[in-house]
């Protein structure tokens, strides 16, 4: 079952708050290792950046951890479509009610085919599925890049200098918004 249990954790809709404390501990805990290692004079010089490059990270993912009522795309369905309390729920009020948080914003059909493939094949069974999907704002990922890509306006070339897997998530996510913009402008040149 790909579906977590939220009647077991009653946090988990403070997810995004949780995941932010516990970054600022393992934070804290690692200030004072630098510290404790500052006093040994023999340890290797690499372990001292090994550490510094993972608190740069850990203060990376503090500032891209999800605030309090913001919420990333789910990585679990949070409740699939087939297991519905009331039968009688169609799939537009399905998906409206459990994923009401991220239409919109966060989560693309591609998102729901992934987390609940029934609930999809559901959706995708009614009359103008696409005009209805739109109207609830369940839109394409195209549609939603798009939309991203509207408001950050214009976009800078990424430096070249950092790798991916260092850079912030939001720089990541701009990275990947300009090669996209990048790739579409190739694409209709050649055409």
């Amino acid at each position: 079952m790909r579906r977590k249990d939220h009647t077991s954790s009653p946090s988990a809709d403070n997810h995004g708050a949780d995941a932010s404390s516990h970054l600022a501990s393992i934070e804290k805990l690692l200030a004072a290792a630098f510290d404790l290692m500052k006093q040994q004079p023999a340890i290797d010089p690499a372990a001292f950046e090994q550490l510094r490059q993972l608190r740069v990270r850990l203060r990376y993912a503090a500032k891209s951890a999800p605030a309090r009522g913001e919420a990333a795309t789910p990585a679990i369905a949070r409740a699939l479509y087939e297991e519905r309390p009331d039968k009688n729920e169609g799939p537009l009020a399905f998906t409206a009610r459990v994923y009401a948080t991220w239409l919109g914003k966060a989560i693309s059909r591609a998102d729901i085919k992934r987390l609940d493939i029934k609930l999809y094949n559901a959706l995708y069974n009614l009359d103008h599925p696409s005009d209805e999907l739109d109207r609830i704002g369940l839109f394409t990922a195209k549609t939603l890049n798009d939309m991203k890509l509207e408001g950050l306006g214009g976009l800078k070339r990424p430096p070249r200098t950092l790798r991916l897997s260092d850079m912030s998530p939001e720089e990541r996510e701009r990275a990947r918004l300009f090669n996209l913009a990048r790739r579409r402008r190739q694409r209709s040149a050649k055409s």
